[in-house]
């Protein structure tokens, strides 16, 4: 799901990382969150947007055709 959300993020222009560190078991945090205790805080997920020093270029699309078999039932003989 995490992941799904990250690529979602930067397919919509934004930066995104997943961290995890030992904050997540602070007992601070855990009050400041106000977590039970059966609850876990699995990492944070920090978005924002990236500085871009330069516009983005327009990526040349890969010649994949030699990779690429298209399935015709007419040539297996259906």
């Amino acid at each position: 799901m995490t992941s799904s959300l990250i690529l979602l993020l930067h397919a919509r222009g934004f930066g995104s990382v997943w961290r995890t560190d030992n904050l997540t078991e602070s007992d601070r945090i855990r009050r400041l969150l106000r977590l039970n205790p059966g609850e876990r805080l699995l990492g944070w997920l920090y978005i924002g947007t990236p500085q871009r020093l330069t516009p983005p270029r327009r990526r040349t699309p890969e010649d994949v055709t030699d990779r690429i078999s298209v399935f015709t039932p007419e040539l297996m003989g259906l």
